[in-house]
């Protein structure tokens, strides 16, 4: 059950404007960017009391997807980044970078 009081609302503001300003400012916190992240949702989740099974559950299975799509993309980029690199040499030296840089983007 939330803490619906004040004292709920402050520190579920505070914990955003933590998670908004200090990774900016705070050089160690931007290193450690996850651990701090991690501590700040559970902070917000005890503040507002919503810790149950499924919730520990979905915070294990879901790193475990993002790791395997990251470990996915490393050995695609790996065996492909040779090709890629001669695509983009070729399309720099005929439409220059900034045009490169946007069909990349888009």
């Amino acid at each position: 059950m939330m803490n619906s009081g004040y004292l709920g609302v402050g520190g579920l503001g505070l914990i955003m404007g933590l998670v908004l300003l200090l990774p900016f400012s705070v050089k160690r916190i931007e290193e450690e960017l996850e651990l701090f992240l991690l501590v700040m949702g559970a902070a917000a989740v005890s503040i507002a009391g919503k810790w149950d099974l499924h919730l520990v559950k979905e915070a294990f299975h879901e790193p475990l997807m993002i790791a395997s799509a990251v470990l996915a993309a490393g050995f695609l980029f790996k065996y492909l980044h040779k090709s890629v690199a001669k695509i983009i040499g070729f399309t720099t030296g005929k439409l220059g970078l900034p045009a490169t840089a946007f069909i990349i983007v888009l």
